[in-house]
């Protein structure tokens, strides 16, 4: 199974739709954050995990599938994009730990 990673950007997105963004994705399987070395790190705004044996471009549709669950309750349809990339490995630097619950 490979990492895939997945930015969705509501341009002009209020803090409600991103919220609602946030809850469709995670119902979706997607996760916001990584792990290194028994540590968990939050990944930056808007930005998403899956680890799965779906192409890129199925990924993609997921995201998409969910980012438009989450316009559900919205009157209004604002331009969106979506990037979805496929990785082996990954590294960061500064993000913020989690905290543990």
């Amino acid at each position: 199974m490979a990492l895939h990673t997945v930015r969705v950007e509501l341009h002009g997105g209020t803090d409600e739709e991103y919220k609602n963004l946030r809850k469709s994705m995670r119902e979706a399987g997607f996760l916001r954050t990584i792990s290194k070395n028994g540590s968990k790190y939050e990944l930056p705004t808007a930005e998403y995990r899956l680890q799965s044996k779906k192409t890129t471009k199925e990924v993609r549709g997921c995201g998409r599938h969910a980012e438009q669950g989450s316009h559900a309750a919205t009157a209004r349809i604002r331009t969106r994009g979506i990037l979805s990339a496929r990785s082996m490995a990954a590294s960061h630097r500064s993000l913020r730990a989690r905290a543990r619950s």
